[in-house]
C-alpha cells in the first residue's frame, strides 16, 4: 500500500482544505533564525484528520544550534508527526560536510527521541552512507523531467542506482511541478511506501523521561538583585558584551546538554546564566542553562516559578516570553528571557541579552500578552510580595515579513523571511517582492544605471528583471488592531557585490525625505544578499 502527499513552504499559497492528499509535510524552520510564517498550516492538516510532518532546512552556523532551534519550534508535535531534515546546497554554508549533517540529526534525535527523515536528491545518496547506516529513514527526490505532472503517480520513475546504505526509500518526491485540483500552481508531489500505521511508527518518540542532575554552584551569602542587575548593566552599550557572555557561559561547568555555545547560537538565556555566574549566585536560578524552556523547568524545581504572565513583577525577577502567543494567559513554549530592572506604574523595564544582537533595555506593559511568566530568585535581601492579577486580555500577534528575490544567474530563489538572508554569492539581485502577515509594506528599488522604481505594495515585484539592484527603501505600516496596540518597523540591510559583510541595518524609510535617507545600499554597487525583519518600536 502507498499514500500520496505534498510538502509545502511559504512559497505555496495553498489552502490545505481545497486539495486532495493523504499527508502533508510543512517547512518549520531554516538555520537558527527563520521560522516559516505558514507553519500554522500543519494544524489545518492535523485537524482534518490527515497525516502530517514537518521539516528543517539546513543552513550551517552550528549543528547543535540548528537542531535545538528546530526542536524548540516543533516540540509540541513530537510523537504526532514525522520529522525531517532537508539537506540541499542552496543557502547552506555546511554543504558537503556530512559530519555536520549527521551531528545535527543525532542531536535532534537526542532531544526528541525521533529519528528524522533525511531529505536529499538521489544523486547525494552515496555521500550519506554514514547516515543510512545509522538507521535514519530516507526521503528522496528525483525527477524524470521538469514537465508538469497532473495528479499523483502510483509508480513514478526512478533510476536503477538503488538506495545505498538506506536500503529503501520511505518517501519519494518525483516532481516539483505537480498540479492538483484546488490549486493552480506547482506543488511537490510525493509517495509514501507504507500505511498510516507505518507513518505513525516513524513519528513515534522513543524518548524516556529522565531526571536531570544539575551540579549547583554555592551561592554567595547576601547576593542581591541589584548585584545581578549591575552585571547586566555593565554589558549595555558594550561592544564586547556578546563575547563576554559566551566565554563566561562556556567556561563554567557543567554545560547544559554538555554543549558549548558558539557566537552564532541564540544567547538570551546564556546572558542570564552568565550574569548569575559573575555574581556567584547560579544556585539562585537552579543552575545554568542556554534554553529558556529547560530553564523554566529548573525554576519550577527550585520553587521560584510564577506561571502567570499578567502579574506585576518586581526588580530582579526573571521575565520569559513566548512570541508565538500574545494572549494572557500565555502558557506556550518560551523562547526568550531577560531580567526586570524596574517597574514604574504599568511600565516594565527589562534588560535582555540577544536583543537586536546586543544587551539592551526593553519596555513592556504589565500583562503584555507575550509574557510567558516570571521566576523570582530568593535574593539575599528583600522578600516576596503579594501580587495582584489583572484581568485584561490582549489578542495581539507579532507580524512577520517574507521576501522572494530573483537573481541574474540563479533565477527566483526560495522565499525566506524574518531577518534570514536571501541571495547567492557573486550573483546580483534583479527583482524582489515582499509579503507581511498583518499591516502593509511598501518598497522601491534603485536599479543600476536606471534609477528608482515606483513604490510597490506587498506581493508585487519591484525591479525590471534586467538591471541589478544597488539600493532599496522599505516602509512598514502596523495594523495595531492585530498587534495589541504595539508598533513595528522594518529593519533591513544588504551585502554589496564586492563585500563579505552587510552594510549597517537601516530603519523604516521616510518617503518624503529624499533619495539618500534611510536607504540600504550604495548607488553603483549592486548587492547580492538582503535581510529584512520587523522590530517592535
Amino acid at each position: 500500500m502507498a499514500l500520496n502527499g505534498v510538502d509545502i513552504s511559504s512559497n505555496n499559497a495553498v489552502d490545505m482544505t481545497k486539495i486532495p492528499y493523504d499527508f502533508c509535510i510543512v517547512k518549520a524552520t531554516q538555520g537558527t533564525t527563520y521560522i516559516n510564517p505558514d507553519f500554522y498550516k500543519i494544524d489545518t492538516v492535523l485537524n482534518s484528520g490527515k497525516l502530517a510532518g514537518c521539516y528543517h532546512y539546513v543552513a550551517g552556523g552550528g549543528a547543535a544550534a540548528e537542531a535545538k532551534f528546530f526542536y524548540n519550534k516543533v516540540k509540541n508535535y513530537v510523537g504526532k508527526v514525522i520529522m525531517a531534515i532537508d539537506w540541499e546546497s542552496y543557502q547552506n554554508s555546511a554543504w558537503g560536510n556530512i559530519a555536520y549533517l549527521k551531528s545535527l540529526m543525532d542531536e535532534f534525535y537526542k532531544l526528541s527521541g525521533v529519528k528524522p527523515f533525511l531529505y536529499i536528491s538521489k544523486s547525494v545518496i552515496p555521500s550519506c552512507a554514514s547516515i543510512g547506516s545509522a538507521g535514519y529513514p530516507l526521503w528522496c527526490a528525483q525527477y524524470a523531467s521538469n514537465n508538469l505532472v497532473y495528479g499523483y503517480q502510483s509508480n513514478p520513475w526512478t533510476d536503477a542506482n538503488g538506495w545505498g546504505t538506506f536500503g529503501k526509500v520511505a518517501i519519494y518526491q518525483y516532481t516539483g511541478a505537480g498540479r492538483l485540483s484546488g490549486y493552480n500552481s506547482n506543488l511537490d508531489l510525493n509517495i509514501f511506501y507504507g500505511t498510516a500505521a507505518d507513518w505513525k511508527k516513524y513519528a513515534s518518540s522513543s524518548k524516556t523521561t529522565t531526571k536531570k542532575t544539575t551540579t549547583k554552584a554555592k551561592a554567595k551569602t547576601g547576593v542581591t538583585a541589584e548585584q545581578v542587575l549591575n552585571v547586566y548593566r555593565g554589558w549595555i552599550n558594550n561592544a564586547n558584551a556578546h563575547a563576554d557572555v559566551i566565554n563566561t557561559y562556556n567556561n563554567h561547568k557543567p554545560l547544559a546538554l554538555g554543549v558549548a555555545l558558539s557566537m552564532y547560537d541564540a544567547w538570551c538565556d546564556a546572558t542570564l546564566s552568565a550574569a548569575f555566574i559573575k555574581a556567584g549566585a547560579t544556585d539562585l536560578i537552579g543552575g545554568t542553562e542556554c534554553g529558556v524552556e529547560r530553564h523554566i523547568q529548573l525554576f519550577k524545581a527550585k520553587g521560584i516559578w510564577h506561571e502567570d504572565g499578567s502579574i506585576t513583577p518586581k526588580a530582579g525577577d526573571i521575565i520569559t516570553f513566548n512570541w508565538d502567543d500574545s494572549t494572557q494567559p500565555n502558557d506556550g513554549f518560551a523562547d526568550h528571557i531577560g531580567i526586570v530592572e524596574t517597574v514604574n506604574g504599568k511600565t516594565i523595564t527589562t534588560i535582555e541579552g540577544n536583543s537586536n544582537n546586543a544587551v539592551r533595555r526593553c519596555y513592556y506593559t504589565v500583562g503584555d500578552g507575550n509574557i510567558r511568566g516570571y521566576a523570582r530568585p530568593k535574593y539575599g535581601t528583600g522578600s516576596s510580595t503579594t501580587t495582584t492579577k489583572t484581568t485584561k486580555k490582549t489578542t495581539s500577534k507579532v507580524p512577520t515579513i517574507s521576501y522572494t528575490i530573483q537573481t541574474r544567474n540563479h533565477g527566483v530563489l526560495a522565499e525566506t523571511g524574518n531577518g534570514y538572508p536571501s541571495g547567492t554569492a557573486n550573483d546580483s539581485i534583479l527583482k524582489i517582492k515582499m509579503n507581511v502577515s498583518s499591516g502593509s509594506v511598501q518598497y522601491r528599488v534603485h536599479m543600476y544605471d536606471r534609477g528608482w522604481s515606483k513604490k510597490y505594495s506587498g506581493g508585487k515585484w519591484a525591479g525590471d528583471g534586467v538591471n541589478s539592484l544597488d539600493a532599496i527603501q522599505i516602509y512598514y505600516t502596523t495594523d495595531t488592531s492585530k498587534t495589541g496596540g504595539k508598533y513595528y518597523e522594518a529593519l533591513y540591510s544588504v551585502k554589496p557585490y564586492d563585500s563579505s559583510r552587510h552594510y549597517s541595518e537601516i530603519h523604516d524609510t521616510n518617503w518624503e525625505s529624499g533619495d539618500g535617507d534611510n536607504t540600504a545600499g550604495w548607488f553603483g554597487k549592486p548587492f547580492t544578499e538582503i535581510k529584512i525583519r520587523l522590530n517592535k518600536c
